[in-house]
Formats: C-alpha cells, sequence, structure tokens
C-alpha cells in the first residue's frame, strides 16, 4: 500500500488517490496516507530510479544498515568501547531486523528515527565535552526533528513520551535546570513545530486538525480483526469472558511475547537482568537504558492503542522494533562489566565468579543467535518463492487480462510499475466455464493462504478468500506458461470440456 501511495504521491494526484481508496472506498486501512516520512521518500526514489523492487527496499535497508553504527556509538558512550561493538555485532545479527530489512514497513524505520533521537540527547547529556546552550539547543532541535520524522512514519513513538520526560527530569539533577533546559527548548520547539505544520496541513486540507487521531480510530473499526476485540483472531473468542482474556493478554502472553521469544534473542530479558544488575552494583551508567527498556516494555504491553476504548496492542513481532536497542546496549554493558578488566578493583574469588558469569551469558546470547540465525535464514530461503512472481509478470503483455486473487493482484500492478488500467480481475469462487479464452491465469497458493488467515481486512471478507473452483485442478487444455514453488501461470487456449 505504501508503494501505491508513493506512486500516487510522485505522479501528482495523491489527494484523489486517497480520497478515492482511503475515504470514499474501503481500499487499504484509513491512517496510511498520513505517514508522510515513508511516503514522500519512496516517491522520491521512485521518480529517481523508477519503481523497481531494490527501490522499494532501499530506505528501509539503508536505516538498518544505519542501526548498527548507532547501536556501536550509543553502546561506546554508556559503557565504553567493547561494549559498542558487543551492541554493533548484537544488532548486525538481530533476526527481527535481518528478516525485514528489506521489506518496506513502517516499523524499523519509525524506530530507527525515535532511537537515534534518544540516542543524540544521551550525547548530550553523557559527552565529556561541555556543551554551551546554543549547542544544547541546537543538539534538541536535531533530536526533536528525529523524533517528528519517527512520528510522520508511524505513532509508536508515543511510547517513548514516558522516558523522555524522565530523561528530561534525571538530566536536570544530573546537570541542573538551567544547564540542560536549552536541550528540552529544542526538543520541544523542533518536535512541536513538526506536529504543529502537520495538524495545519491536516486543518486545510480537510478542515479538521486532528485528522490524523480520526484516522487512526476510522481504521481501528476498519481493521477489528487484527485488533484485541472479541470475535478477532487477536482477541477472544465471541461470546467469551472479556475480563479473563484481557488478564491473560496483559499479564501471561503479552510479557511472554516481549521478553522470551527467540527472535529478539531473549534480550529484553537479559536487558531486565542487566538493569536489576546496575541497580544492585550501583552502576549509574545503567540508569538510563534500563529506563528507556522498561518503560517502553510497560507501554507496549499495558497502554491502549484506541482512546475510543481500553484495547492493548497486538504484540507482532516487528511491532515491537524499538524496544530492542535499549535491550541490546544493556546486555552490551552487562557482558563488558561481568568480564575482568573493568576495573572494578575485587579480590580473585570474586573475578572467577565474575568470569564465569560473564561467560555463561555470553555463551547463552551466542547459543540464541546461532540457532535463531539459522532458523532465520532458513525461513528466509522458504519464502524466497513468493518473491519470484516478477518472473510470471515478465510474461504478461499489457493487452492480457489476468484472472488471479487480490493480493497477487497488487504484486502484478507493482512490477508492472502501476499501469492506468490493470487488465486484472479477482477469480474468487470463480467457475472453470467462466475464464475466456485467451486471457492468463495466475494461481498463487502463498497468497491465496495469507488471504485465508487474514480475514475481514480490505482484500478480504468474514470468511476469508475462496478459490476459484481450477486452482488445485486446472483444464488439461490450460498452457502452464511458468511455474515456481508456490504460483502458476496459465494461458487459455481453447474451451474447456464443460464448455
Amino acid at each position: 500500500e505504501y508503494a501505491r501511495l508513493a506512486n500516487a504521491l510522485a505522479n501528482g494526484n495523491f489527494t484523489s488517490f486517497v480520497q478515492e481508496n482511503y475515504i470514499t472506498s474501503f481500499n487499504a486501512p484509513a491512517h496510511l496516507p498520513y505517514r508522510m516520512a515513508l511516503i514522500a521518500p519512496l516517491a522520491v526514489i521512485f521518480r529517481v530510479f523508477g519503481i523497481n523492487e531494490a527501490s522499494l527496499a532501499a530506505y528501509p535497508f539503508l536505516l538498518s544498515l544505519a542501526g548498527i553504527p548507532l547501536a556501536y556509538l550509543t553502546g561506546r558512550l554508556l559503557f565504553g568501547g567493547r561494549a559498542g561493538l558487543i551492541a554493533a555485532l548484537l544488532w548486525a545479527i538481530f533476526p527481527v531486523d535481518v528478516w525485514y530489512a528489506t521489506s518496506f514497513l513502517p516499523d524499523i524505520i519509525a524506530s530507527f528515527y525515535g532511537s537515534a533521537g534518544v540516542a543524540v540527547i544521551l550525547w548530550l547529556i553523557y559527552s565529556d565535552k561541555h556543551f554551551s546552550g546554543s549547542r544544547l539547543f541546537i543538539g534538541g532541535a536535531f533530536a526533536g526533528l528525529l523524533f517528528g520524522l519517527s512520528w510522520l512514519s508511524k505513532e509508536s513513538i508515543a511510547y517513548l513520551v514516558p522516558f523522555t520526560g524522565m530523561m528530561m527530569i534525571l538530566s536536570f539533577i544530573r546537570g541542573g535546570f538551567r544547564s540542560y533546559l536549552p536541550l528540552w527548548i529544542g526538543v520541544a520547539i523542533a518536535s512541536g513545530a513538526m506536529l504543529l505544520c502537520e495538524m495545519a496541513v491536516y486543518h486545510y486540507i480537510r478542515g479538521d486538525f486532528m485528522l490524523r487521531m480520526h484516522e487512526n480510530e476510522r481504521s481501528f473499526m476498519q481493521t477489528k480483526a487484527y485488533l484485541f476485540y472479541e470475535g478477532s483472531r487477536f482477541g477472544w473468542p465471541a461470546g467469551a469472558s472479556h475480563a479473563k482474556a484481557l488478564v491473560k493478554r496483559l499479564f501471561v502472553s503479552g510479557p511472554t511475547t516481549i521478553l522470551f521469544n527467540d527472535r529478539y534473542l531473549y534480550l529484553p530479558f537479559i536487558g531486565l537482568i542487566a538493569s536489576a544488575y546496575g541497580l544492585y552494583w550501583r552502576d549509574k551508567r545503567f540508569a538510563f537504558p534500563a529506563l528507556w527498556l522498561i518503560t517502553l516494555v510497560l507501554m507496549y504491553n499495558f497502554f491502549t492503542c484506541s482512546f475510543a476504548s481500553y484495547t492493548p496492542l497486538v504484540l507482532l513481532e516487528r511491532y515491537l522494533h524499538q524496544i530492542m536497542l535499549p535491550a541490546t546496549l544493556l546486555t552490551a554493558g552487562l557482558i563488558v562489566k561481568l568480564f575482568p578488566g573493568s576495573g572494578d578493583g575485587i579480590g580473585t574469588d570474586a573475578t572467577r565468579e565474575r568470569l564465569f558469569w560473564g561467560l555463561t551469558v555470553t555463551s547463552i546470547v551466542i547459543a540464541i543467535s546461532g540457532y535463531t540465525t539459522f532458523y532465520t535464514l532458513k525461513g528466509m530461503e522458504r519464502s524466497r518463492p513468493a518473491y519470484e512472481l516478477k518472473n510470471a509478470v515478465k510474461l504478461i503483455k499489457p493487452s492480457d487480462t489476468v484472472y488471479t486473487d487480490p493480493l497477487t493482484a497488487k504484486s502484478i500492478e507493482f512490477f508492472q510499475g502501476y499501469p492506468a488500467n490493470p487488465n486484472v480481475v479477482n477469480f474468487e469462487e470463480m467457475k472453470t466455464i467462466d475464464v475466456p479464452v485467451n486471457s492468463l491465469v495466475l494461481v498463487d497458493a502463498f497468497r491465496m493462504d495469507w488471504l485465508k488467515v487474514n480475514v475481514s481486512m480490505w482484500l478480504t471478507h468474514d470468511y476469508g478468500y475462496k478459490e476459484p473452483e481450477f486452482a488445485a485442478d486446472p483444464p488439461a487444455n490450460w498452457k502452464r506458461l511458468w511455474k515456481n514453488a508456490y504460483a502458476t501461470l496459465y494461458r487459455v487456449e481453447g474451451p474447456s470440456a464443460a464448455q
């Protein structure tokens, strides 16, 4: 959907496209057109490099790579050079980041900008350099700009608000109110200016300062099947107890998903252990990253994603990407702290014990990393055929009419560069006899299975998706033009026996 929006923006028909597909009709969730820090850069890339897979993947991939030096610099700032290297290594093999690095989704992009904003503020607070008030203001404004870009990518930056408030209070305690006031004025002015400008634009085009909030709520109503509601796949069965389901989500499944997921390398849980370690030994270096992690864990687990009713967030793994930098930093800090040579001046027995626990934590992280990296790569290999569809699209001529499912149709339109009038027809529940001679039929089992699971979305119905009768057993006189593990492209060369 972001590619369609970026194409519309690049071609100058963004407003009419949004009106037709997001307001007049429900062709996609209502909140997507307002994530301009995603759409505008992609539109520029499309204009310069054309519509292709490399263009679509470039923006998230570059920010994913930029996360490695960000982890290194922040780790070095807080715990020293060795911790910075460990943090960078962990980030480089972090499975969720590797998996989504080339997927144009908002989470990695928004997470990078938000985390970079926090890192800038930490650098201004922790750095040995003495900054003048004007430089603190400029640095704060830069951090506020990063927060604004994160907000324009996805609304999850709101989960950083409690931690940012705590950072401000602690910075005043650490260095004095007057010393750090310019920093926070800069943050407030830059981030506030971006928010006010956004609201002013919404009022100008739609007469509603709070348009984005209202569209978010409308989107929640459109996509209740993906939220914590009765009868949804992420909520609780119809007629079952809401209170019981809520308690389970808040105190069992939610914390388990956040803390004990091998795709996160269990780093949030290890990060909490590191936070307790720093508190026990009164090591102030752990204070800011510990608060960063803990506040995000609490916000993601307990905060509502809707203001119309208390609705805890569905914790899909990519949604939690913002938690990972503080968890990575704390894990790196703990490993460095546990190994001898930190200059604590402790005895031999204590040094041996610390070495034992340092090796234990490191071995656990290495073992989990190796295991999850192996299965992540296997998963990527299994999903590879899903990305080979472009080879089938190359065989489709502009004059051809293609019968396929609506998700595959989106891919065809992308690989064809979004033609003005795509000749693609939804073949749901279609009979063989109804497929015209000389048309093309593209049967993609992978995408149809996805449609069956993801019910009540803009591409499906309450029941999901029903295959055409020929999906599993096409007529013998259909000529196969292309095939891979998931999909087959046919040309209908003559009438079926029924015809």
